[in-house]
């Protein structure tokens, strides 16, 4: 009732000529306060029932409405993705934890896995060969000899060894089959094998008489040969071989 008091109002002032100021009314059409000094052309369009609002007065209003729509749209972007966010650490952490679950753990009573035939670990050192007989004092006949043998863990190791007591080098002589020794000798070996390093030096010294004694053990191994050969139930008498000291 007010607004239509203060319209009739204005419109009999603005007929009598009189200027408007200050004055605000409803424009019928939007619902919008319209007023006088900041929108004179709406407002005597207003006065004269003809309403020209061209929207001037709901451009604050419009871009009040717009920043508003605005900032939720950001605030609900920004929730958006701090869900996104938690949901992928979430996921994340899930297949961290399903992972290590998963994987296999090792154990104290674990074994290694056993290599195959011949193989050694890289730089790994090769076994200590080993020398047949050990060294001593070997009794035997003239022309005889003393069939040293070595032997090692690998068989595709390389044994090298020499004969007159100096250390054995890769130079040195590889061993192919037993050592004949008629003499004094002192033998050093070493091993060593395609992925292995040299093994230590095995020293053993042989100390070779010829005698007696050398000849009761050559008569002694002809008897067993003609023994041997001649297929008779009991073996020819022999007098005691002597033993190594």
């Amino acid at each position: 009732m007010q607004s239509v008091m203060r319209w009739l109002m204005a419109a009999t002032l603005m007929m009598a000529g009189v200027q408007v100021v200050d004055a605000q009314l409803v424009d019928p059409t939007t619902g919008v306060i319209v007023d006088a000094t900041a929108d004179p052309a709406d407002f005597n369009a207003v006065v004269g029932g003809k309403p020209g609002n061209m929207g001037t007065e709901l451009a604050p209003q419009a871009a009040a409405q717009a920043q508003q729509a605005a900032a939720q749209a950001m605030e609900q972007a920004q929730k958006s993705a701090a869900a996104a966010i938690q949901r992928a650490q979430q996921d994340a952490k899930a297949f961290a934890d399903t992972a290590s679950q998963n994987a296999p753990r090792a154990t104290a009573s674990s074994a290694p896995p056993s290599a195959s035939p011949g193989s050694r670990p890289a730089h790994s050192t090769a076994a200590r060969p080993v020398i047949m007989p050990k060294g001593g004092i070997f009794h035997i006949a003239p022309g005889d000899a003393v069939l040293v043998t070595i032997k090692e863990k690998n068989p595709d190791a390389k044994i090298y060894y020499t004969t007159d007591g100096s250390r054995p080098t890769l130079q040195s002589l590889v061993y192919s089959g037993p050592i004949a020794v008629s003499r004094s000798e002192t033998i050093k070996v070493l091993a060593t094998g395609e992925y292995t390093d040299p093994s230590g030096v095995v020293t053993e010294t042989f100390k070779i008489k010829q005698g007696t004694g050398g000849l009761q053990m050559g008569a002694a191994r002809r008897h067993l040969r003609r023994f041997l050969s001649s297929g008779t139930s009991s073996p020819p008498r022999a007098r005691p071989l002597p033993v190594a000291s």
